[in-house]
C-alpha cells in the first residue's frame, strides 16, 4: 500500500513540475489562425479562455510573440510575412501597426542568427558545436527540429522571411512544380549530439 501512496505522490510531484514549467515558459498556445481576417486565436495554458489578435498586432509586440512556442511563432511570422508581401504589390490593404519595431532577442534558444546575405539566405551559429549555416528562410522552417532551437521571435522572424518568399514565388506566376521544389529543398546534413 505504501509503495502505490510512493507512486501517485510521485506521479503527482511530476505533473506539477511539468505543469509549472511550460505554464511559465508558454502561457498561452495558438489554437487558430484566420487569414481571411487575419486574426490570430490564442488559448490560455490551464483554462478555456480564448483571446483574439489581430496578426499584425500581435506580431509587432515582441513581448507577446516571446512567450509562444518557437514553431508557433514561426508559423505566425510566416502568416504576417504572406501578408506583408502581398500587401507590397498592392493586392491586399494592410492596416498600419503604430510602432512596429521588431528586435530580434536570444534569450533561449541554441541557434542564434547571425546575417543574412543578398540572395536571402540566413547565416546562422550553432552555440552548442560552435558551427556556422547558411540556409534558405524555407529551408529551415521546413525542419522542425532546426525552428525549434531557435528563440521565438528569431523563429517569428525567420517565418517573415519565409511567408515573403513563399508568397513572392506563387504570385510570380511559377508552376506548382517549381514551388514544389523550393518548399522542398533539402536542409545541410549534421550531427546532432
Amino acid at each position: 500500500m505504501r509503495g502505490l501512496i510512493k507512486r501517485v505522490l510521485a506521479l503527482f510531484t511530476s505533473i506539477k513540475r511539468h505543469l509549472k514549467d511550460d505554464w511559465g515558459r508558454h502561457p498561452y498556445l495558438i489554437e487558430e489562425i484566420d487569414m481571411s481576417s487575419r486574426l490570430v486565436f490564442l488559448r490560455c495554458v490551464g483554462s478555456r479562455m480564448v483571446v483574439k489578435f489581430k496578426i499584425e498586432q500581435f506580431v509587432s509586440d515582441i513581448s507577446l510573440v516571446d512567450k509562444l512556442p518557437a514553431k508557433q511563432s514561426c508559423v505566425l511570422g510566416g502568416c504576417y510575412g504572406r501578408i506583408l508581401r502581398a500587401a507590397m504589390e498592392g493586392r491586399d490593404a494592410l492596416n498600419k501597426v503604430k510602432k512596429m519595431n521588431f528586435l530580434l532577442s536570444n534569450k533561449r534558444g541554441r541557434y542564434k542568427i547571425v546575417f543574412q546575405n543578398r540572395n536571402g539566405d540566413i547565416g546562422y551559429y550553432d552555440q552548442k558545436t560552435r558551427q556556422e549555416f547558411v540556409e534558405h528562410p524555407l529551408t529551415i522552417v521546413n525542419n522542425d527540429y532546426i525552428i525549434s532551437e531557435f528563440d521565438p521571435s528569431q523563429a517569428c522572424y525567420i517565418g517573415i522571411l519565409a511567408g515573403i518568399s513563399l508568397e513572392k514565388a506563387v504570385s510570380s506566376g511559377k508552376s506548382g512544380d517549381e514551388i514544389e521544389v523550393i518548399l522542398n529543398k533539402p536542409p545541410k546534413l549534421r550531427i546532432v549530439e
